[in-house]
């Protein structure tokens, strides 16, 4: 009887071992997703904001024509550290994708007529800190909540073109800034190595004062595999 029970312990305690080692350790993740910015100019206040800055050289501007792309596809590669099975720290990089302004028309100053392109690109890069916070609703899927920083490379690009007199114009700036983010997921554990998540993420006040600032919302579905 004493060899049963001293049998039933060790074995007990081997199971609880291994339950806690599972639920602890490193992972890596990846995603892939879709962004989009919240508060961004409209197509109409950007074509009205370039008809102005035109009229104020005494420009006027002829059938235009122009586009705004406020949203792009994302994606992140990180790593992770599970704690157990309610707490993980995460470091990521996130590439946030490319947000872009095209117009083109007729411009004239009363004396010549030419044809005119502009473009602008907003680039954004960023590394992650983020705290996760899970639930298990059962042995393979769980919620969790997560929140962090995020310090953010934004890339301004503009270019200015009169293709009838060869004449092109660029401009550059490179900004960085550190925002806060929040998000809410699924996760589905398909065996030990391997989970599936589902993922809604917003950055507040993603960019600087200078090149506009904008809640950002993201949408993911990516991967985890343990170490």
């Amino acid at each position: 009887m004493f060899k049963k029970t001293l049998a039933l312990a060790v074995l007990t305690a081997s199971v609880g071992s291994y339950a806690q080692t599972a639920d602890s350790g490193f992972y890596l993740l990846t995603d892939l997703g879709y962004g989009k910015a919240r508060d961004v100019a409209s197509k109409s206040d950007v074509d009205a904001m370039l008809v102005g800055g035109f009229a104020d050289f005494g420009i006027a501007v002829f059938d235009g024509r122009s586009s705004l792309d406020d949203s792009d596809f994302t994606f992140s590669v990180g790593a992770g550290y599970q704690f157990n099975r309610y707490f993980a720290l995460e470091l990521a990089y996130v590439d946030l994708g490319e947000f872009e302004y095209k117009a083109r028309g007729t411009i004239s100053d009363g004396v010549a007529t030419e044809h005119t392109k502009i473009s602008l690109s907003h680039e954004v890069q960023a590394i992650s800190l983020s705290a996760i916070g899970s639930y298990p609703f059962s042995d393979s899927l769980s919620g969790y909540v997560k929140g962090g920083v995020m310090v953010s490379d934004m890339d301004l690009k503009a270019k200015v073109s009169l293709p009838g007199l060869g004449v092109s114009e660029s401009f550059k700036d490179d900004e960085t800034d550190e925002d806060f983010h929040l998000g809410l997921g699924m996760q589905y554990d398909v065996n030990e190595l391997w989970a599936i998540t589902a993922e809604y993420s917003r950055i507040f006040d993603l960019g600087t004062r200078d090149l506009g600032e904008s809640d950002y919302d993201r949408f993911s579905i990516g991967f985890k595999y343990r170490l």
